[in-house]
């Protein structure tokens, strides 16, 4: 299967993939002036995806009830052991990007949920890595650790700053 929402979704998990590659579990561990640490985003985008993939046959997502896996957030091998499986997971499932869904809107009781599609999900799950992956850079480049060109940069200002350059 192919689709962009997909095809994103995979490219960025394989980049956080990459970036922790590059880390030491020190570096992982750090904390931000903000308080939290490269471990904490990464626990969190994982526990999206994985509450995905958990909801997925039911059609019904409900990103609040998560794992909230300490593990993850603890050890750097342990994150990208989750990350693997994940990306392991997300393309040997089958999609039907254009199936219909419920997804739960806010943290409220009794709960709401809004229609939704399989895409709009990945699209939503896309952009919430983004952000994530641009405070892991803030929390990374705060200690000096050089993060690539782009990471947590969304890619329609990825565009602009290329258009920009061009027109300079």
């Amino acid at each position: 299967m192919s689709s962009q929402a997909f095809d994103n979704n995979v490219r960025l998990l394989q980049e956080g993939l990459d970036l922790l590659g590059t880390l030491n579990q020190s570096a992982y561990s750090m904390k931000s002036p903000l308080g939290a640490s490269v471990g904490n985003h990464v626990r969190h985008i994982v526990d999206f995806y994985l509450s995905f993939l958990k909801t997925l046959p039911s059609g019904k997502f409900d990103y609040d009830s998560r794992s909230r896996d300490s593990e993850v957030e603890q050890n750097l091998d342990v994150a990208m052991q989750r990350i693997s499986t994940i990306l392991e997971r997300l393309t040997s499932t089958h999609l039907d990007l254009d199936a219909e869904c419920l997804c739960k809107t806010e943290a409220s009781q009794p709960p709401e949920f809004s229609k939704s599609t399989i895409k709009r999900e990945l699209q939503h799950l896309h952009a919430h890595t983004i952000h994530h992956y641009a405070l892991i850079s803030y929390v990374l480049s705060v200690h000096g650790v050089t993060v690539p060109h782009g990471f947590g940069v969304a890619p329609s200002t990825l565009a602009f700053l290329q258009e920009e350059s061009l027109a300079g």
